[in-house]
């Protein structure tokens, strides 16, 4: 455990969005009054993020496995609301958790070229017809 910080919400203390962040979870936990705690490693950031569960995201806390692929919906709090740089996630408040399918089951580049799309022509003179209408 020893994870535990108490969350500063003073106004000057975050800037605060709306959004979703992907990643993969590392371990969830009850902290202080009950509260429900998720840890998420940050795809994009490969950084740990506290992620407060609420409403329909603790509903689904039961559903997280660790090092399950997950996004997480809610309101983002980033630290230094006047900081320099990319801002830092301290913490979400989650309101929702979706889980996307697993990366086997997505399609391949070899599943989506079709190798007759432009009918035999090269792409200049494809692009030239669509632009001019000469497609049907």
């Amino acid at each position: 455990m020893g994870r535990v910080t108490k969350i500063d919400l003073s106004a000057d203390a975050f800037a605060l969005e709306l959004g979703s962040v992907e990643g993969h979870t590392e371990q969830v936990e009850r902290e202080g009054k009950g509260c429900c705690v998720l840890y998420l490693t940050d795809r994009l950031r490969d950084a740990s993020i506290k992620c407060v569960l609420t409403g329909a995201a603790l509903a689904k806390a039961d559903q997280l496995d660790a090092g399950a692929r997950v996004r997480v919906f809610g309101k983002i709090y980033y630290r230094g609301q006047h900081s320099r740089g990319p801002r830092q996630i301290s913490w979400i408040e989650a309101t929702d958790i979706a889980f996307p399918p697993p990366r086997s089951t997505l399609p391949t580049i070899d599943d989506v070229i079709d190798e007759t799309f432009t009918g035999g022509l090269r792409s200049e003179e494809y692009l030239e017809k669509l632009r001019n209408g000469g497609l049907a």
